[in-house]
């Protein structure tokens, strides 16, 4: 390289260091300008699952078995139950036994009410024919 080549490769190489440091943010206009639409990505956001409706509990009625009450009840069978054998399955429950996902709570003879954990949620139903 002869010293004619080495002045101009310096001079340009000057030249290009000042054109930057005279505007040090020169390209971050292209980088804001998004020529194509670019939208950051959106979370995607799932609905809950409905709820299943809980079974219907029917109460049917009381009796007392060595002096501890026990509630008479019947459990409407869930459709997508695995063991659907009949309609409605029959209970005689005292209180605090449970059997699948129902448990009597509370029984009150002379309001003739029982309370229930239906899947989780209490439940007060009275007695069949009683409003």
């Amino acid at each position: 390289m002869d010293g004619k080549s080495a002045v101009i490769v310096a001079v340009g190489l000057g030249g290009c260091l000042l054109a930057q440091a005279a505007d040090p943010g020169a390209y971050t206009a292209i980088a804001a300008r998004n020529v194509f639409g670019l939208l950051p990505e959106e979370p995607i956001v799932l609905p809950p699952p409905p709820e299943a409706p809980l079974p219907k509990i029917t109460l049917d009625g009381f009796m007392t078995v060595f002096g501890r009450p026990q509630a008479l009840f019947k459990v409407a069978a869930q459709k997508d139950s695995p063991r659907v054998r009949s309609q409605e399955d029959a209970y005689a429950l005292a209180e605090g036994e449970q059997q699948d996902e129902v448990k009597v709570m509370h029984i009150d003879m002379i309001e003739e009410t029982v309370t229930f954990s239906n899947h989780g949620v209490l439940q007060q139903i009275p007695l069949t024919g009683r409003k």
